[in-house]
């Protein structure tokens, strides 16, 4: 402990592996706070923050998730925190310890049930017909005869995704329905899904998506920010590593009924697929967490960060101002890995390619989710991860965002 840092401002920061982290990281600690930064591996890179005060490695939330959320206990219950910042997934196994964090610093965590109801994609389904929103024809196939069953039922594409699962992670889409049942074994034995968790059938929604980040406080949107990718990795509807801020008026007030219909407080990621046919929204996806959006919002002016502080601390918060249309940011590994997928295209398609690439070198010096010139060690950090994990990008059959995410991602069952 830093002798005479101020204990109003003392900060404890997880999620170490996420764009997210490091912007909590840079917006508390460049105001004064003493940040603590904990995480499960060494190479977490938002623990190379200049401005992280203090590293306490942990157990790590993929391999030991029990281990993981009894040490975060203990350091809080050190006293040494006067706020709590989760930035990842740690929020569902913490969602369950929820007022024993609370006795020892403000946060603002979700409860198991909110948990559960935006995090499982057959809850948020249900959720969203109460609500008055769209949501895709959605199947939770207990076996492969009923996976068959499901393909006899199909009269077009499907997606198979992973019931509880963030990101592109498990996404696999289905021309044909004959092939279902082949592609959902496949999911199943990738991931190693039982039951209750095997994977989702949904009817395939032709259209782009846009994605959401709310701040709420009962209930009522405080803060919202929509965006939309201009590239993402996967190139077939994977994450996006390049995102432009929009407006989108039937998104923003379909987030604002599923939120008002739960009363919720904190932050949460919508992801909707705009039908291309009608204009209309549908939610294929919830995170009640900070989501990559968070450091576009808080370079347009939309500070999610000092708010969310206000709420934890119990302060009534005014709405935010929202970010400039057009604003971007990027993440420059994914970027890069975008550029090289298109040098190999280019191969097939080599006009559309270098079109496209052109665009990349335009973009090239869009603000970045993790580089920054006042900070650089993150980004050194996280390419020294991708340099050491190589054989596991690409020997693996994970997706390569779920190796991304592999150290942050808790895994149910």
């Amino acid at each position: 402990m830093a002798k005479g840092a101020n204990r109003r401002h003392r900060v404890l920061v997880t999620g170490l592996f996420e764009p997210a982290a490091l912007a909590v990281i840079r917006r508390l600690g460049r105001d004064g706070w003493y940040v603590t930064a904990a995480d499960g591996h060494r190479m977490a890179y938002g623990f190379y923050s200049r401005y992280v005060a203090r590293r306490v490695k942990i157990p790590s939330l993929r391999l030991d998730p029990q281990g993981y959320v009894q040490a975060l206990l203990r350091e809080l219950a050190t006293g040494d925190h006067d706020v709590y910042f989760p930035t990842f997934e740690e929020v569902i196994p913490l969602s369950r310890v929820r007022d024993q964090i609370l006795r020892h610093a403000a946060t603002v965590l979700p409860t198991s049930e909110e948990v559960e109801t935006f995090h499982d994609k057959v809850q948020l389904g249900e959720l969203a017909r109460q609500a008055g929103v769209n949501s895709p024809a959605t199947w939770a196939p207990r076996s492969l005869d009923e996976v068959r069953d499901v393909a006899r039922s199909l009269d077009g594409p499907a997606v198979v995704k992973l019931r509880r699962g963030s990101g592109s992670a498990g996404m696999r889409r289905v021309e044909d329905p004959a092939d279902l049942p082949r592609i959902y074994g496949e999911v199943v034995q990738a991931y190693r899904l039982k039951a209750p968790l095997l994977p989702i059938v949904q009817r395939w929604v032709d259209g782009p998506t846009v994605c959401s980040l709310e701040l709420a406080q009962r209930g009522e949107v405080v803060g919202q920010i929509f965006i939309r990718g201009i590239r993402t990795m996967p190139r077939d509807a994977g994450t996006t590593v390049l995102r432009e801020c929009i407006r989108h008026p039937a998104g923003e007030e379909a987030s604002r009924k599923l939120i008002g219909a739960l009363g919720y407080t904190g932050l949460v990621g919508f992801d909707y697929v705009v039908e291309r046919a009608t204009g209309k929204p549908y939610v294929v996806d919830a995170n009640p967490r900070p989501t990559p959006a968070l450091h576009l919002a808080q370079l347009g002016g939309c500070d999610l960060v000092g708010a969310w502080v206000r709420i934890a601390r119990g302060e009534k918060v005014d709405p935010l101002p929202r970010p400039q249309e057009g604003l971007r940011t990027r993440v420059h590994f994914g970027d890069w890995a975008w550029l090289a997928e298109s040098l190999v295209r280019g191969l097939r398609h080599p006009r559309e390619e270098a079109q496209l690439r052109r665009g990349w070198w335009r973009d090239r010096r869009t603000p970045d989710d993790v580089f920054d010139r006042r900070d650089p060690l993150p980004a050194l950090l996280l390419w020294a991860y991708i340099l050491t994990h190589a054989p596991q990008l690409l020997l693996t059959s994970y997706d390569s965002t779920e190796l991304f995410m592999f150290h942050n991602r808790y895994v149910e069952g």
